[in-house]
């Protein structure tokens, strides 16, 4: 009975994947492209100092719960006296030390760093920046400026959705983005929190029209992560929702189209990068490949992966720490998907979604599906809008305080959590 389960679900992972995204899509194209935007929200204009304080208090307490978490943690286990004395040895993991190690040394090629060209340039030349600023600290100046990034997205979050959804909808993301159980990364030295952060800004400029800044943040995001680009999606809309209420002609949005395509720029300064330190613009592409297994792939095919993985892969460890909540994720995700193209969801932040989830999903060998999830700043207002009522808003605030700090001890004490 239990394997006929197992392949029933296995089987029907990357059938529930496709129509969950497809269905989603069509309503997703014509709320985009046809339906008038919706109203703008009436009420108070955004205040920045109120929104600043607010996104201080909940960044506050939400480190403070992963500190509080993991103190206890250490305290039972034993463990205190090598958290305090060596706290980089569990904070610093993963890929962390690639990062650390670009930003000590640069892009080199030769021996096992020349395969640290796959990450891109922007996070690591930032925490160099701040070395000097913390003793030649290489961890420290990440981590501060992780956490810096994540208060600043806090912010810039919080008054872009203020901006189309209200104040009520943006003081529910606010919560939900820095209890995200898998925010235990953006204070540690990944690129999560600066991608959160230069989305959010790029996001907030389009919404105040402001289109040039947009752009530029636009293409800074996509100079910290791949998909960075995909803020474009974002950026148009509110072009064409300028061009809308102010009748502007087809040539107007055509340049709009163009001008959002200039956040390729933030890529195409990576793909230089890589010719100018191996002298193959795309040798970030052969090492993903060759060394790390990854290739461009269908959503739908990752899921089943990870559902079959998630059922019989031959490692514990790995089934309950790496598979079993990427398969929770993405089912929840194509599940909000569904719900968010047809309620409240801006439609500008629901395409995006969409399209980063078929981006970032859509790998041949998917690891950190769950924070390649929290670095998507539609995430936040789309759990808003369809979480809206206080009865399931605060238990879903609840429960990603829980997991926050149940994450944050499988990755710092446990040394799992991708």
């Amino acid at each position: 009975m239990a394997v006929t389960i197992q392949n029933l679900c296995i089987k029907a992972a990357p059938f529930y994947a496709a129509l969950a995204m497809g269905a989603s899509l069509f309503c997703l194209l014509w709320r985009y492209f046809v339906k008038d935007p919706p109203a703008l929200p009436e009420g108070d204009p955004p205040q920045g100092r109120r929104i600043l304080l607010w996104a201080c208090v909940w960044f506050v307490l939400s480190r403070l719960l992963i500190v509080g978490t993991l103190l206890i943690a250490a305290r039972v286990r034993g463990e205190m006296e090598g958290l305090m004395s060596r706290p980089w040895d569990y904070w610093i993991r993963w890929d962390a030390p690639h990062y650390l190690g670009l930003a000590e040394n640069g892009y080199v090629t030769e021996g096992d760093p020349r395969f640290h060209i796959v990450f891109y340039p922007l996070y690591p030349a930032l925490a160099a920046c701040l070395r000097p600023l913390f003793g030649g600290d290489t961890a420290l100046a990440a981590c501060v400026l992780s956490n810096l990034c994540f208060l600043g997205a806090g912010v810039a979050l919080t008054w872009a959705v203020w901006l189309r959804q209200g104040r009520e909808c943006a003081l529910r993301a606010l919560p939900l983005m820095m209890l995200c159980p898998y925010s235990v990364f953006c204070s540690t030295a990944y690129t999560e929190s600066l991608f959160l952060l230069l989305c959010a800004l790029a996001v907030l400029f389009a919404r105040r029209e402001r289109f040039g800044w947009a752009i530029f943040f636009g293409a800074l995001a996509a100079n910290t992560r791949m998909p960075g680009v995909l803020i474009a999606v974002p950026i148009f809309y509110e072009m064409l929702r300028k061009a809308r209420r102010e009748k502007l002609g087809a040539g107007y949005v055509a340049g709009c189209a163009l001008s959002a395509c200039l956040v390729l720029l933030g890529v195409g300064a990576y793909v230089a990068l890589n010719y100018f330190v191996t002298g193959d613009p795309f040798r970030f592409m052969t090492y993903q490949r060759e060394h790390w297994g990854q290739q461009l792939g269908l959503f739908y095919d990752t899921f089943r992966y990870t559902v079959e993985n998630a059922f019989s892969y031959h490692s514990e460890m790995w089934r309950l720490y790496t598979w079993i909540p990427q398969a929770a994720a993405m089912l929840l995700s194509f599940a909000l998907m569904l719900g968010a193209a047809f309620r409240r969801a801006d439609p500008g932040d629901g395409a995006f979604m969409w399209v980063y989830l078929c981006v970032a999903l859509g790998t041949t060998w998917l690891l950190s599906g769950p924070r390649y999830l929290c670095g998507m700043y539609a995430l936040y207002p789309i759990l808003a809008s369809v979480f809206r009522k206080r009865y399931l808003h605060i238990p879903l605030c609840v429960l990603f305080a829980a997991l926050l700090s149940f994450f944050s001890i499988v990755y710092a004490l446990e040394g799992w959590l991708l």
